[in-house]
């Protein structure tokens, strides 16, 4: 089996605290086989709704010799969960299909939600600021040439600013050399932009530029 992704990684270590776990969207199933091999956890499913990622992920689980304690599913979304399970992953999609996955299904006994959107994580800040959870750790990396934030979210209650729910309060707190590396590219490519807009744009891209730069602290 392949070595776990910085990504993966980090992922992992924010599943300690959980019992038993889905992960959604399970791809090869390397989170949740290491997961159990570590001893983060002492069951796991794995899950994913393409025929593809899940016959990967049911042949390195059995490999594994896990198959008693993680069971695999060719299923959509995080319905019919069964009710012990206490955490749920969601990597590698975008923030606005991950909303509407956690939607769908019931939260009621999930203590623990391990979340990496792709893209739009203001909407999983959102949500989860508005159904019940706060943000108990998160990370900005870069790994293999690409950005992610994870975001590992408790029971609780919390209060965001546009800034906070786009980069994270932990995250604007930490100031990491990848975020703000991210940052700086993205004002960079919005100032290039400028030269080549209408009056309009000018300001809604201004508007956006400020409201990047309200990061730094």
């Amino acid at each position: 089996m392949a070595p776990l992704s910085k990504r993966l990684h980090v992922a992992l270590s924010f599943l300690r605290g959980a019992t038993f776990f889905a992960d959604i969207g399970c791809d090869h199933g390397y989170l949740p086989i290491e997961a159990i091999k570590t001893g983060v956890v002492s069951k796991a499913i794995a899950s994913d709704n393409k025929l593809e990622p899940y016959i990967k992920a049911k042949s390195n689980i059995e490999i594994s010799q896990l198959s008693h304690l993680i069971e695999t599913r060719l299923k959509d979304g995080i319905e019919d969960l069964p009710p012990s399970v206490d955490a749920i992953s969601i990597l590698g999609m975008g923030g606005e299909v991950m909303v509407q996955i956690l939607e769908k299904g019931s939260l009621e006994g999930i203590s623990l939600l391990v979340l990496g959107p792709n893209s739009e994580a203001k909407q999983v800040r959102y949500f989860l600021e508005k159904n019940g959870y706060r943000i108990d750790d998160e990370a900005f990396i870069k790994d293999h040439g690409h950005y992610y934030q994870i975001i590992k979210a408790v029971k609780g209650t919390m209060h965001l600013d546009i800034q906070e729910a786009t980069f994270g309060p932990l995250n604007i707190q930490r100031q990491s050399k990848e975020m703000l590396e991210f940052v700086n590219h993205e004002i960079d490519k919005l100032m290039k932009s400028l030269d080549n807009a209408s009056e309009k744009s000018k300001k809604e891209i201004q508007a956006k530029i400020s409201e990047l730069r309200g990061v730094f602290r």
